[in-house]
């Protein structure tokens, strides 16, 4: 899949923009707002409907808090009207909003973001059951249905000046999509007709200009040390696949689930800009239903750097974090009385993270994240049967995408 080729790429750039850019005492050029405009490609990628790319333009607002730490918002329009599909087809529309840090230099700016938002396409496919008058029950797939879905854009870039108040800028990242699941019961059948959902990636790559308006001003960046260590508490969502149930004899593996959870965090700075991250967290609400690699209640634990700037009153960091996923109830013997175990597989955790700091003891932070599972080959044994006369199956390792969102707080010692 072409989203394995850039998965996590802006990241890990990005972090090493951030560990080996010098840190200038140079006063920094920026005024409040920034407005601009960019053409787009949008690169679709998923199981489900296959490719897609589209040719697009918009317009972005930007509102800088601090020479670092920024607030922008973007809208983008793709005109192209490909064919209708179950979970997109025609002209697609998006809005992101979320957090941007940059480090401008005389000539050039470096910056990450990190944009939550909506993705709507104009003409999926839509299903209508029901029972004809004749008694005889039908399925409709009909065109024109709009779709609105989550999506996440994780990414950076350059900017270059090309006056005090104007620049070119060039931006590249992933946009996670969350398509939603649809099921349409069947009457007076067992049928149901699944439009199966899954988070996938897909690669955003824009160019454009800006203008800067209002008054320029000269300022320090006023970077701030780190307390050594950091102790706190969280909630949050991991929205991934995972094995559903429909009524009562309808089965789907490969559902999506909205799972949410708790956990406490460690971290060490070892430097004003790096760190070291870890966290646990856990998934109290069950699936409905375990096969042979996912089921039941969900660990999470993540270990790794964080790198990035801070203010006085804020900060903003890329992750990359390597941990797993351990699974509550996963079954290996689908023979009576269908028991389970635990399994635990890796996973990565790449993303960015916010904080705001009320007082210089506490701090509130948000997570935004790409998690990724690695779900491993297993062998599960079944009551042998014309078809499996061995009463073993073997079920095939899978990589699958996760979004994650979670905020909490902490204090620093």
């Amino acid at each position: 899949m072409a989203s394995r080729c850039f998965d996590g790429l802006v990241l890990i750039l990005g972090s090493a923009v951030l560990l080996f850019v010098p840190i200038s005492a140079a006063a920094q050029s920026y005024s409040s707002f920034e407005v601009g405009a960019a053409g787009s490609f949008l690169f679709l990628t998923d199981p489900i409907s296959g490719t897609d790319g589209k040719i697009g333009f918009g317009s972005r607002v930007t509102y800088n808090f601090s020479p670092i730490i920024s607030l922008e918002a973007e809208g983008l329009f793709f005109p192209g009207n490909p064919p209708t599909e179950p979970q997109r087809g025609g002209r697609a529309f998006s809005v992101l909003v979320g957090p941007k840090t940059e480090w401008r230099f005389h000539r050039v700016g470096i910056f990450a973001t990190a944009r939550p938002g909506i993705l709507n396409f104009s003409n999926a496919q839509h299903i209508v059951t029901g029972i004809a008058p004749d008694g005889i029950p039908f399925v409709n797939v009909l065109p024109g249905g709009h779709h609105t879905d989550l999506a996440l854009n994780l990414g950076g870039g350059v900017a270059l000046n090309t006056s005090r108040r104007t620049f070119l800028r060039f931006d590249v990242g992933e946009v996670l999509v969350r398509y939603k699941q649809h099921f349409y019961p069947i009457p007076t059948t067992s049928v149901v007709v699944d439009v199966k959902g899954v988070v996938s990636g897909s690669l955003l790559v824009s160019a454009g200009f800006g203008y800067r308006l209002g008054d320029i001003t000269e300022r320090h960046a006023e970077l701030k040390d780190a307390l050594r260590w950091e102790v706190g508490a969280q909630f949050g969502m991991l929205s991934m696949g995972r094995a559903e149930t429909v009524g009562v004899s309808y089965f789907d593996p490969f559902a999506i689930g909205d799972d949410p959870g708790f956990g406490g965090r460690l971290t060490y700075n070892y430097r004003r800009w790096l760190a070291f991250d870890s966290t646990v967290n856990y998934f109290y609400q069950a699936g409905h239903y375990a096969d042979a690699q996912r089921g039941g209640k969900i660990l999470q634990g993540t270990f790794g750097p964080k790198a990035g700037l801070r203010t006085q009153r804020a900060g903003f960091f890329l992750k990359v974090r390597p941990g797993f996923l351990s699974y509550g109830a996963v079954h290996d013997d689908l023979r009576p009385p269908y028991p389970t175990t635990r399994l635990t597989h890796f996973a990565l955790d790449l993303g960015a993270v916010i904080e705001l700091y009320p007082s210089a003891r506490t701090m509130l932070r948000f997570d935004i994240g790409h998690t990724i599972g690695f779900f491993g080959p297993r062998t599960v044994t079944v009551p042998t049967s014309l078809s499996v006369p061995t009463g073993v199956l073997h079920s095939s390792g899978f990589r699958d995408n996760g979004m994650q969102f979670t905020t909490g707080f902490g204090w620093r010692f």
